[in-house]
């Protein structure tokens, strides 16, 4: 022992004094354990664990009072459980000591205060191999939901999201604990943002804003709700959450108008163009984005299909104007445009809209293929006019040469 403690290089005068009574009078000295303890701590401090461990083995064997019992088996639990990390080979120590035992509660602590502290160092490998490994010994361990949640933060931070959403779901099915709300919102994000399963994502959003009672927390799981409700298709979450958004003093005015433009397309979804328009303006007054380009063509769609072609003439123009960084929702207004003219019989103008699309949208094929079909049923209808005429001129010739009659 003393060649371990002199390769530390200390040079300490109390610890010297410590190793002479150790080596010199060994056990016969009252100090003796004293000494010992001293001399743990010290080589502890200078790094040197493995040499501490032997130092307070040492005490143990040598029939300590309950004082250094308790303080060198503090040292050794320290050492085996925070620095090595082996609970195995704490409980097989403990075992070898004659009338000492550990309660299964102190078994299952020991354990999970592990992993727990790989997880406080950021060690989340072993952190993930040591939850598990408690789980497993302890599926009904008193820290059993601390080891789901802590396992779930460390596949999480480790990006592994399908399995942290497996942990948080399972604190999530206990129902009511310390760890509830916290699951609720990282899997809400996992699974909106990562995995896309937007029906689960509005279903922890919901949960969430049903128990939070922090302002900033609950109009954000709102925003969240919503924005899934709409991805889902859930229209009746979409109406309630946008309002919610749209009221809420805590919303910007871009999360309003996005509220607006999905309250828009929910009503137009289901024909109702009054509303549908109402919210689109909504939006196309208070955002100059793509979701503002697209309820300015979704306005005149929705005159157009009123049959208010005026309406409907007069709002493309507007998105011509308006929409020149989005000019997908340009070309859209001009094909729309020339739907318009052919309602009026207006072929010429028609046409000029058509090919206008397809002389200046060559790089959005979907357009383009759009612009085409369009033209090609505008030709048949130019095709058809042109046979109409001709026979109604042979007729009117004829009736002349009768004499009008």
């Amino acid at each position: 022992m003393g060649d371990t403690y002199q390769a530390s290089g200390s040079v300490d005068k109390a610890a010297a004094s410590y190793l002479s009574l150790v080596e010199n009078e060994g056990k016969k000295s009252q100090y003796y354990n004293n000494a010992l303890l001293r001399l743990g701590l010290l080589t502890y401090n200078q790094g040197d664990i493995n040499g501490a461990l032997a130092y307070y083995k040492r005490v143990m064997s040598n029939e300590p009072n309950p004082k250094e019992r308790g303080e060198a088996m503090l040292g050794i639990e320290e050492i085996y459980i925070k620095d090595l990390g082996q609970a195995d080979n704490y409980l097989a120590y403990v075992d070898s000591i004659p009338g000492f035992e550990l309660t299964e509660f102190s078994r299952d602590s020991l354990n999970y205060t592990i992993a727990k502290n790989f997880y406080l160092n950021a060690d989340y490998k072993k952190a993930i191999s040591s939850f598990s490994d408690y789980l497993n010994r302890f599926p009904k361990g008193f820290y059993r939901t601390d080891a789901f949640y802590y396992r779930a933060d460390c596949y999480n931070l480790n990006k592994d999201y399908g399995l942290a959403v497996k942990d948080y779901e399972k604190i999530i099915e206990q129902g009511s604990s310390a760890y509830l709300e916290r699951s609720l919102i990282k899997a809400a994000i996992i699974a909106y943002n990562y995995s896309q399963n937007f029906n689960d994502a509005l279903t922890y959003y919901k949960k969430y804003e049903s128990l939070i009672t922090d302002e900033t927390e609950k109009y954000n799981a709102q925003l969240g709700a919503l924005r899934s409700a709409f991805r889902t298709g859930v229209d009746k979450d979409v109406y309630d959450y946008g309002l919610k958004v749209i009221g809420s003093k805590l919303s910007s005015n871009e999360e309003k108008a996005s509220a607006y433009y999905y309250l828009g397309k929910t009503h137009y979804k289901n024909n109702d163009s009054e509303q549908a328009i109402a919210a689109f303006e909504k939006v196309a007054s208070m955002s100059n984005n793509s979701q503002a380009a697209e309820s300015r063509y979704l306005i005149a769609e929705a005159y157009f299909k009123a049959g208010q072609y005026k309406s409907a003439e007069n709002q493309c123009n507007i998105t011509n104007e308006a929409s020149g960084n989005y000019p997908f929702w340009v070309a859209k207004s001009i094909i729309l445009l020339s739907d318009i003219y052919v309602k009026r019989n207006d072929l010429l103008n028609a046409r000029a809209a058509l090919e206008a699309v397809i002389e200046n949208f060559k790089d959005d094929e979907g357009i383009i293929n759009t612009a085409n079909a369009k033209l090609k049923q505008l030709e048949g209808i130019e095709a058809e006019q042109s046979r109409v005429k001709p026979a109604a001129s042979n007729l009117l010739e004829m009736q002349n040469l009768n004499g009008g009659n």
